[in-house]
């Protein structure tokens, strides 16, 4: 495994903090929704959601090799439904 950052538990604290102010984890994934997991607040407070966090630290928990070194892949998806387009079928 890579080696642990002291003072976190070994767990890769490394973010991305967007121009909007909401906050990443991942500098590969950034159009996919599962990465944003917090928010910079405007008092320069910075709220991450434990939840959406913990699915990127899945391989530290699990003892994962390939899911600490990349966690993007493998990671669970929110499945977004399935958008309807209107106007694409021909007239007959």
């Amino acid at each position: 495994m890579s080696t642990p950052n002291p003072g976190t538990s070994g767990i890769d604290v490394r973010l991305v903090i967007r121009a909007d102010g909401t906050v990443a984890k991942c500098t590969v994934a950034l159009s996919d929704p599962s990465n944003t997991i917090g928010r910079l607040l405007p008092d320069g407070t910075l709220r991450i959601d434990d939840g959406l966090l913990a699915a990127w630290v899945r391989g530290w928990a699990a003892g994962d090799e390939d899911a600490v070194h990349c966690p993007y892949r493998g990671m669970p998806r929110r499945r977004t439904p399935d958008l309807l387009q209107i106007g694409t079928t021909r007239p007959a």
